[in-house]
């Protein structure tokens, strides 16, 4: 099993509410969804975002963070029905879709242990 498929497995079980997660790790993108849910991830929306929106929101949520303050690592958008949570890690980023009764930043917190863990 490789390193990313490792990763996305300890991340798609670290909650009931994730439904998928995402990473795009030095150009190269791989998803997993939660085993018995429909739609868990919708293919080329999912996609769009990983590619097109994270980066660029991530990026201005940096610079913000840096102007004058700490810095900015994570962005958590709501979405219609679920949670989406960004966060950066060594060489691109991780997505994370959560049902909305879930608590995205508990889940982030979580999430940022795991990739501590594997060297992300």
């Amino acid at each position: 099993m490789t390193d990313a498929a490792q990763l996305l497995d300890a991340l798609i079980h670290l909650d009931a509410r994730i439904r998928c997660v995402g990473i795009l790790v030095d150009g190269v993108r791989e998803r997993r969804a939660r085993e018995g849910l429909e739609n868990a991830c919708s293919g080329e929306h999912d996609r769009a975002g990983e590619l097109l929106v994270d980066p660029p929101v991530r990026d201005r949520g940096r610079r913000r963070g840096n102007a004058g303050r700490s810095g900015t690592r994570d962005v958590v958008v709501r979405f219609d029905h679920v949670w989406h949570v960004a966060m950066a890690c060594r060489g691109g980023h991780v997505s994370i879709a959560i049902d909305r009764g879930g608590d995205p930043l508990a889940i982030a917190a979580l999430v940022a242990e795991v990739l501590i863990g594997h060297g992300r």
